[in-house]
């Protein structure tokens, strides 16, 4: 994954890996247009969503949550309800895509929103706060792949 987001500004996306899972984040300002929930950049959300996608479905026994962050700035719109409302809607836009546009198996996907509650990035400063709105990817062996990997190590 790394190799192929490479011309991504490295200031705006962190890749994490470890034995269990791999964890992709993408700040919002390259993914969603400003103060939207639903309509993305597409000059850089769509080459970058084909890129996760076609990554994803090459690993089919995996399951993918997809987080939505936001900061701690109230929401800009009444309609927006909370930070809770608009890290779920963001995180459903993305999922929605990924299904409808690159085929990935629905069945693959966990939404999950943490609204401010989860920051990355100081809550106090312009820059963290940009920082804290992402959008996470998390790719971990489902369930049961990982029971029969445990029983078959077991056995």
């Amino acid at each position: 994954v790394y190799t192929e987001l490479q011309y991504l500004d490295p200031e705006k996306f962190e890749l994490i890996t470890n034995k269990h899972q791999v964890r992709f984040s993408v700040q919002n300002d390259l993914l969603f247009r400003a103060r939207s929930v639903v309509r993305l950049e597409e000059d850089t959300a769509l080459p970058l969503l084909e890129k996760v996608a076609n990554v994803i479905l090459k690993y089919p026994n995996m399951s993918v949550n997809i987080i939505g962050h936001t900061s701690n700035a109230p929401p800009r719109r009444k309609a927006d309800v909370d930070n809770w409302n608009v890290s779920a809607q963001r995180a459903a836009t993305i999922i929605r895509v990924l299904v409808e546009d690159y085929d990935l198996n629905p069945r693959q996907l966990l939404l999950a929103a943490k609204g401010e509650f989860s920051p990355r990035a100081s809550k106090e400063t312009e820059i963290g706060k940009s920082q804290n709105q992402r959008i996470e990817f998390v790719v971990a062996p489902q369930a049961e792949a990982l029971e029969r990997a445990i029983r078959k190590g077991i056995e």
